[in-house]
């Protein structure tokens, strides 16, 4: 690449970055706001609000690491759930800036990841030109794929944005195994660690969407070495899959501070899918993919209210990917062949042929209750990559004049798209604060509460909602998670739809005595420790209002009483000390803490080792 290509290069980079935060700069027009216009769009980021809270609970105010939360069902181990981002980078921003501005940070740091990442996978891997490349990362950040996501408060998707970094490294490793160098052995490892490395990150928190993920460069990689001819085949193939085999592999060692509590809670409570006809009653999902995808104008023309099943990519980039494909087809068939796959796929029963079903058969793909979420990512990278080739018909010297004004045209498409639509949409994501509750007064004061006739995934009224009682210091028996427990706590009150309270009889406590009478003296709560004292007339059972876990440590003899945490006393005065000590989680954070020191190590020595070697050679 010439000078001049590098310039071209770094001043589209900085174009799209500044685009992206233009784009997305109505989110912070409200930045302590955490709630939109609609209750059931802010349904999903209170969610993701409730985890970053608890975080920061813990850190700021428990100095704990949290291991589990009181707050949420009566006792749960949180890092082990597949949506909990304890172990993800991206927790750090909400940990110093808090839960709303630090959820819109991280929002524009995904956009920025992926877009550049689309950008380099274009120019670097598609060899598309610098100005198609340059479309086709701006037509994926402005696509009706990601503003409906953000309409919608699907942020656990916004991981899908490091999927073309993956993809970058993973043909880099690629392109070395091609060259057939001996000498080329460091740079593949280099690729695949890197790809692993960030593959660990989207299992902190995408969950499903890791085996789609899989699945796509499986087929992908696989097409794609059917490109190549003889033997040279079937060294591709082999070094593809391997090298994707050793890159998810190890992503699963650097992750297994998140893989192995999870795979614990997974054991004791699976979501899954038993009825597959569920399929055929999503009213509001299958036949809307379904019709927009297959009539053109509702592929290119994006509505005022964006579906969620939306891909729109811009009004020019369905045309110019298919010119894109028609003049680069021996690169691009591969593409999309896989993308033609995934669309089958995501179709599920209502086509002629049903793909989906056969993976429905395996294992996590059977937990999808909604597929065509996580598959129709692939079709909106193929388009917006092929568009970027898109724009070879215009790449000679002589058109030089044509190619400005097709990316005049093509860009002012993509821009006056998001000020009709888009614009709107993101105005209306954050508009409000959460209400302000009055806060419990200290930690004595804990207890949860329990919704009556509420469903658990669906907007809550303001003293049930989980996310608003973390802010008052109460819990939420029935809170909404994605893999739930047995709940065997007591709440304090139920809550009816008008927000009224009821207390309830069987309530006794967030400590009581089992067998015998006593005092309680001091009573504290936190992440991963319970502290209790007091004094006792008789030998008996101290019961804290707690599901049991079996990896609770205590000072005294611990049972399970009715599905509770209890400990055995003996009569006199007590401090009893209750401490939640996971070893699958210790061992995974051991694990992942290891083997990525190692990684970087390893990176900077051969780093350093070829640095000293050019700058030897410049001596020379």
């Amino acid at each position: 690449m010439g000078q001049g290509e590098t310039k071209k290069v770094r001043a589209a980079v900085v174009a799209c970055a500044v685009l992206v935060v233009l784009m997305l700069a109505p989110l912070f027009r409200h930045p302590a706001a955490i709630c939109g216009v609609d209750a059931h769009r802010s349904h999903d980021y209170l969610q993701q609000a409730t985890y970053d809270r608890l975080m920061r609970k813990a850190v700021l105010e428990d100095h704990e690491f949290p291991l589990r939360t009181h707050f949420l069902g009566g006792g749960y181990p949180l890092p082990a759930n597949p949506q909990d981002p304890a172990f993800s980078p991206f927790s750090l921003t909400p940990l110093v800036f808090g839960e709303a501005l630090g959820m819109k940070i991280n929002i524009v740091i995904f956009f920025l990841i992926g877009t550049l990442g689309i950008f380099f996978l274009a120019r670097r891997v598609f060899d598309a030109s610098t100005l198609g490349s340059a479309y086709a990362a701006t037509a994926y950040a402005l696509s009706g794929w990601w503003l409906s996501r953000l309409e919608w408060g699907f942020y656990f998707k916004l991981y899908f944005h490091l999927v073309p970094w993956i993809w970058f490294f993973l043909e880099n490793a690629r392109s070395h195994v091609a060259k057939a160098d001996p000498q080329d052995g460091l740079p593949i490892l280099k690729n695949i660690l890197f790809a692993g490395l960030l593959t660990a990150i989207t299992l902190t928190q995408l969950g499903l969407g890791y085996v789609v993920i899989a699945l796509f460069f499986f087929v992908y990689f696989t097409v794609d070495s059917l490109t190549t001819h003889g033997a040279r085949r079937s060294r591709i193939l082999s070094a593809s899959l391997i090298g994707l085999a050793c890159a998810f592999a190890l992503s699963l060692i650097f992750g297994a501070a998140k893989v192995w509590p999870m795979i614990e809670l997974l054991l004791q409570s699976s979501r899954r899918v038993d009825n597959y006809d569920i399929y055929r009653g999503v009213a509001g999902g299958y036949p809307h993919f379904y019709e927009s995808f297959s009539v053109f104008a509702k592929a290119l023309v994006l509505p005022s209210s964006i579906p969620n099943e939306s891909i729109w990519p811009g009004w020019l980039t369905l045309p110019l990917a298919a010119v894109g494909l028609a003049t680069g087809f021996r690169k691009m068939w591969p593409l999309f062949a896989s993308a033609l796959l995934f669309a089958v796929i995501c179709f599920g029963p209502y086509f002629p042929v049903d793909l989906f079903k056969p993976l429905w058969l395996l294992p996590f793909f059977r937990s999808m209750h909604a597929p065509y979420q996580l598959f129709s990512y692939f079709l909106l990278v193929t388009l917006c990559l092929g568009s970027a080739r898109g724009f070879d018909v215009v790449r000679a010297p002589e058109l030089r004049r044509v190619k400005i004004a097709l990316g005049v045209i093509a860009f002012a498409s993509l821009i006056l798209g998001y000020l009709l639509f888009n614009l709107n949409v993101l105005s209306g994501v954050f508009t409000k604060e959460a209400p302000r509750l009055v806060a419990e007064k200290n930690q004595a004061d804990f207890y949860s509460v329990q919704g009556i006739g509420m469903v658990r995934g669906a907007p809550r009224t303001n003293h049930s909602q989980q996310y608003f009682n973390i802010l008052r210091g109460v819990g939420t028996i029935d809170w909404d998670g994605d893999v739930l427990l047995a709940e065997y706590a007591q709440p304090r009150f139920f809550i009816d739809a008008q927000d009224r309270r009821e207390i309830v009889s069987q309530y006794k406590g967030e400590a009581y005595f089992e067998n015998t009478q006593g005092d309680i003296d001091f009573l504290k709560i936190s992440s991963n420790r319970i502290a209790i004292s007091g004094t006792v007339s008789g030998s008996g059972l101290v019961v804290i209002n707690q599901n049991w876990d079996k990896h609770f440590q205590c000072n005294y003899p611990l049972i399970t009483h009715k599905g509770l945490l209890a400990a055995k006393l003996p009569p006199g005065q007590f401090e009893a000390h209750f401490v939640y000590r996971p070893w699958p989680t210790f061992a995974g954070m051991a694990c992942s803490a290891i083997s990525v020191a190692f990684a970087l190590v390893f990176l900077y020595r051969k780093r350093k080792q070829r640095s000293n070697f050019l700058g030897g050679q410049q001596g020379l």
